[in-house]
């Protein structure tokens, strides 16, 4: 008697184990879903920040604003969400260089929005902390 209920458990434990085994690998086969791309601008946008970043590498900030602020509004004609996005957040980040730090401030907000359209949660993180980090400041 003892013998026949560890075979049963044996045969049980042997089953669930091959089940468990099974069931297992279809899980692992199968893939995740995968995670949106980021929003891009277009192209024309895109070129102009390109000649922001550029311009503001070689430390030529106000001409970089330029830029920034002609593709903020060719982003807002062309109905360009991931553009203006990226706009602002150029825009955010020359106005700190330049140490306009409240005018940043709403460049960040304003990126914010624009991601949150585009539904990009990692840009809208992005620019939600920087505009934390640009009021709190670096001496607080």
């Amino acid at each position: 008697m003892k013998g026949e209920v560890v075979i049963r458990r044996n045969k049980t434990c042997f089953l669930a184990g091959w089940l468990f085994l099974a069931l297992g690998s279809g899980w692992a086969d199968s893939e995740l879903p995968a995670e949106p791309a980021e929003p891009k601008p277009s192209a024309a946008v895109q070129q102009l920040l390109e000649e922001s970043d550029r311009l503001s590498l070689s430390n030529q900030l106000e001409k970089a604003l330029q830029a920034t602020e002609q593709a903020a509004s060719l982003a807002q004609t062309a109905k360009d969400i991931a553009g203006k996005a990226c706009a602002n957040r150029s825009r955010a980040l020359v106005l700190q260089a330049l140490g306009h730090d409240d005018a940043a401030i709403g460049a960040w907000r304003d990126a914010a929005a624009a991601w949150e359209s585009a539904g990009d949660g990692p840009g809208l993180i992005e620019a939600l902390s920087s505009a934390g980090c640009s009021t709190v400041g670096p001496g607080s």
